[in-house]
């Protein structure tokens, strides 16, 4: 398959990404706590960088586990779900690699489990 940078956005691009960015930041900050780390779980499991990334910023907390799924971190999730760019967003969101699920399995674990080796490099 093709590697997922190359798919990444051109400077002009980054620049008119960030400019909306701030607008959503901005419209995401009337949103509690737990309403935005529910936003980044379900935008990492979903593949929505742009969803997470703006959750994130307006304060969500990206180790903060689902409120279901076996309490599952969003990086968990990411993995899970075959989301190796949107793993790699999270470790750059300062997501921790330490942190467990209900059961006791680290990101390693499930990146193994599921041959993601992408992501089995970045850890």
């Amino acid at each position: 398959g093709e590697h997922w940078l190359a798919h990444a956005p051109t400077e002009a691009q980054v620049g008119v990404l960030l400019r909306e960015d701030s607008k959503v930041v901005k419209g995401l900050k009337g949103l509690s706590r737990r309403e935005l780390n529910d936003m980044v779980w379900k935008a990492a499991r979903g593949g929505d960088i742009e969803g997470m990334t703006a959750a994130a910023r307006a304060g969500a907390d990206v180790n903060a586990p689902s409120e279901g799924y076996g309490r599952m971190p969003p990086l968990h999730a990411a993995i899970i779900s075959g989301q190796p760019h949107v793993a790699a967003r999270l470790l750059a969101l300062r997501a921790s690699v330490k942190v467990r699920d209900e059961v006791g399995a680290s990101p390693l674990h499930h990146a193994a489990v599921v041959g993601d080796t992408m992501t089995l490099a970045a850890l």
